[in-house]
């Protein structure tokens, strides 16, 4: 094998992994998700998640073509609710297991498999009127850097290796008698990865950003369908000290499809991406969600 041959790879390995890290979080709210629950509700839900990504992008145009990553996620969550100094308030805990599989010219690369980083979840309703269907939440998010990660690998990893915490404000109201109107912003700050890459080398990241705005078509008390909007801007790399020029600037839809049974709800969704500047693009998403209250 060449010097620059090897280059050359070692530059693509790094290229996927600062893909995979920098796109791992994304908090997209299920649409319904802001109203407030009643005191003393437990959930359970597992989310299915299959992710196709294809040709990579830089500053807008397609710079690598060819390019395939794969995942796939299980997502299993625990939550409750309960009062917090008479404001409705709910939290919980979400672990993702699961697989990453380069894929095309990225065929050769090794994957990973195991468990991800878990989450966690405070959220609070300083304002909810059941009666004109209006809500304004405030979640706040933690992540920790449980998941499967070695920087030997120089590949994909399931875990991030860092800490990163999220503020997210939601307000959702009825703009009909069934059709209802979701937006959120959040923004996401990522602690620093020491041990990054083959080099071994610290991973900063900037401050990322997104809006979703949405809207819920409520066909009947089992029946729901749902279509999303979603903006992201920010999250620039350092290196080793090196800024990378790379921030992150993309649009994705996804419409959503739930139904209400005696055993549990059942959502079905479907999304990507509608341009990116940087990174390698969503081509399909598909997630299947299972939750019940008790």
């Amino acid at each position: 094998m060449t010097l620059s041959y090897r280059h050359s790879i070692l530059k693509l390995l790094c290229l996927v992994i600062l893909f995979w890290q920098r796109h791992a979080i994304a908090i997209d709210l299920i649409p319904g998700e802001i109203i407030a629950p009643n005191p003393g509700v437990k959930q359970f839900l597992v989310s299915y998640q299959l992710s196709e990504r294809g040709d990579y992008f830089k500053n807008g145009s397609r710079f690598r073509p060819g390019t395939k990553i794969e995942s796939e996620q299980i997502q299993i969550r625990l939550g409750t609710s309960f009062d917090l100094y008479s404001l409705p308030a709910f939290i919980y805990a979400q672990l993702p297991m699961g697989n990453i599989q380069p894929a095309g010219t990225l065929s050769k690369l090794p994957g990973d498999s195991g468990t991800g980083d878990v989450s966690f979840l405070l959220a609070v309703w300083p304002y909810s009127n059941r009666d004109t269907g209006e809500y304004l939440a405030v979640g706040g998010y933690l992540t920790l850097p449980t998941g499967s990660y070695d920087a030997r690998r120089s590949s994909l990893n399931m875990g991030a290796n860092r800490i990163s915490s999220a503020l997210q404000v939601g307000y959702q109201r009825s703009l009909a008698r069934n059709l209802e109107w979701m937006t959120a912003v959040d923004g996401v700050w990522f602690g620093k990865n020491d041990d990054y890459g083959l080099a071994h080398v610290p991973l900063r990241q900037q401050n990322l950003y997104s809006a979703q705005n949405g809207l819920r078509y409520i066909i009947s008390d089992r029946y729901s369908l749902a279509a999303t909007h979603f903006y992201t801007q920010g999250g620039e790399t350092n290196l080793n000290g090196l800024d990378l020029n790379d921030p992150i600037s993309l649009q994705r839809w996804q419409i959503t499809g739930a139904a209400n049974f005696d055993f549990g709800r059942v959502t079905v969704q479907y999304g990507r991406d509608l341009e990116t500047k940087n990174g390698y693009i969503e081509t399909n998403r598909l997630i299947i969600r299972y939750g019940t209250r008790f």
